[in-house]
């Protein structure tokens, strides 16, 4: 048998041959996608600087600002999305007139028209600004959808859309207020956003919810109280200390008083001072101390000898509130209870070290 080595040769060449235009093609697609992602990076910088620009700066005539092309409508929402939210934070949601020349910018681009379309999409983070951008928008034609997603698995979208459902329209706000007993899986503190920047909407069916809902739900809706004008949350917190019987409930209610009551309102807080549960005893001293009602004094020298050591220790704190360090040694000399001295002197210590550090 003969082996015809020139048809090996061949075989060899045109390998070789088609390895390097391969080689060759592969580097040419390497080389022009990084030219072409570079080109859309700096695209991209020049996109934000100029619509940042616009959006945060003072209003420009509408009909004069630059076209925005069908790739670059994502990145504007996004940028418009954190436009609002700056303005709400900046003003507590009252900068109406930034707030409608960014809504004015959304139907000239047509950003409204384009988070209708994106709604049913598949990628989650553009539903959410989609759905984000509707909700400052005012768009009520989404509200269908948006009513529909609230019931999402997902926290995210439920959030997002009760919260988009609640600025369109406040008639939303009683339905808010229910899902964020029902809604477990919401976050806290998007919640505390949503309750400072829509106050207006929220405070009434709040205030109504903490009077009327179960224990448990009214328990978890209390703390939000504090956020709102005092004259408008307090006839709740004191119908709740004054008529409730659940612990958790009357803990959330002291919180409250001590944040936002006035010293008068010190007696409620006394009341409790010898409840079953050391965990509301220790609320009762700590809002008596926030308070600074003298008056109440001997309630917190009477707790001094609790058997739980927390509710001794606010009590030697909130003592330390309502008088002087010196009104402090004088009570540790003379008081009885060996557990009432010890948590003197630390509070006692606690105070002459920070006023130490602040002198230094």
């Amino acid at each position: 048998m003969t082996i015809d080595f020139s048809v090996l040769i061949a075989v060899v060449y045109w390998v070789a041959a088609a390895v390097g235009v391969a080689s060759f093609l592969l580097t040419f697609q390497v080389t022009a996608m990084r030219v072409l992602g570079r080109a859309r990076t700096q695209h991209l910088e020049r996109f934000e600087a100029t619509w940042k620009a616009i959006l945060d700066g003072p209003p420009q005539p509408i009909d004069q600002l630059p076209g925005v092309e069908a790739a670059d409508l994502t990145v504007l929402m996004i940028l418009w999305n954190e436009a609002q939210e700056a303005a709400l934070s900046r003003d507590a949601g009252r900068d109406a007139k930034r707030r409608s020349y960014l809504n004015e910018i959304a139907g000239h681009t047509g950003l409204g028209q384009s988070a209708l379309h994106r709604l049913r999409g598949r990628d989650l983070a553009r539903r959410l600004s989609a759905i984000t951008l509707l909700g400052h928008f005012g768009e009520r034609s989404a509200t269908p959808a948006l009513t529909g997603f609230v019931l999402s698995p997902s926290a995210l979208i439920s959030f997002a859309s009760a919260r988009a459902l609640l600025q369109i329209d406040s008639v939303e706000a009683g339905r808010f207020v229910a899902l964020m007993v029902e809604r477990t899986d919401w976050s806290p503190f998007k919640l505390l956003s949503v309750v400072r920047q829509e106050t207006a909407s929220l405070v009434e069916p709040l205030v109504a919810a903490v009077q009327e809902f179960p224990p448990a739900a009214s328990s978890r809706l209390i703390p939000y109280l504090a956020f709102f004008d005092a004259a408008k949350a307090m006839p709740a917190i004191r119908r709740v200390l004054e008529t409730g019987a659940d612990a958790e409930q009357i803990r959330e209610a002291l919180k409250v008083l001590g944040a936002i009551a006035a010293a008068t309102d010190a007696g409620l807080a006394g009341k409790f001072a010898t409840h079953p549960d050391w965990r509301v005893r220790v609320q009762a001293a700590n809002a008596i101390g926030r308070l600074g009602r003298k008056t109440q004094a001997p309630i917190l020298t009477a707790l001094l000898g609790d058997t739980h050591w927390w509710v001794r220790y606010r009590a030697a704190e909130a003592l330390a509130k309502l008088n002087a360090v010196s009104s402090l040694q004088r009570l540790l000399e003379k008081h009885p209870d060996r557990f009432a001295r010890d948590v003197l002197r630390q509070v006692i210590g606690e105070r002459e070290l920070a006023a130490r550090s602040g002198g230094a």
